[in-house]
């Protein structure tokens, strides 16, 4: 579920040595499933983490999942009747929840998992959450967890989760 690696490499050239050789202990493991990650905050953080990411992770990740290729860490793969929707917390493109509902709405697979490196809902005042800084988002997910369907309006769910 993310930080396949430590991170803070010291330079942009150790942050490739250290992408490759993560990859080089994954492939080392000749599984026989599909191995399915997410990005975590240490696989992106240092000098060139983010350059490795592009040019390393993704490439690596959508040949471990079984994936034609990837543009982002947001990403599904279907394996049987199991859906695996993975969720870039870092992505600042408003579109990557949105794509996330949509994944999740039109597949008709009876199994349904959410992956992603940070929790989505905090479970204490010290814990790191996506939508820490987004009312809104946040609101709209806790409303997903408690309730279990999609929110139509913001205001009413503001008032249901404040309100017993």
């Amino acid at each position: 579920m993310g930080d396949l690696s430590e991170g803070l490499a010291g330079s942009p050239q150790k942050a490739i040595q250290m992408a490759n050789s993560a990859f080089k202990a994954v492939n080392k493991m000749n599984l026989k499933v599909p191995f399915i990650m997410t990005k975590g905050n240490h696989d992106i953080t240092g000098p060139g983490a983010k350059e490795a990411f592009e040019k390393v992770y993704l490439p690596n990740m959508a040949r471990l999942a079984g994936h034609p290729s990837l543009q982002s860490a947001n990403y599904t793969t279907t394996l049987d009747d199991v859906l695996f929707v993975c969720y870039d917390p870092w992505d600042r493109n408003p579109e990557g929840l949105q794509q996330l509902e949509k994944s999740l709405a039109g597949s008709k697979a009876t199994y349904k998992f959410v992956m992603l490196h940070e929790p989505v809902i905090p479970v204490n005042e010290r814990c790191w959450h996506v939508f820490r800084q987004d009312n809104a988002k946040r609101m709209q997910l806790e409303y997903y967890a408690a309730f279990g369907e999609k929110p139509y309006d913001t205001v009413n769910i503001s008032e249901l989760l404040t309100s017993n």
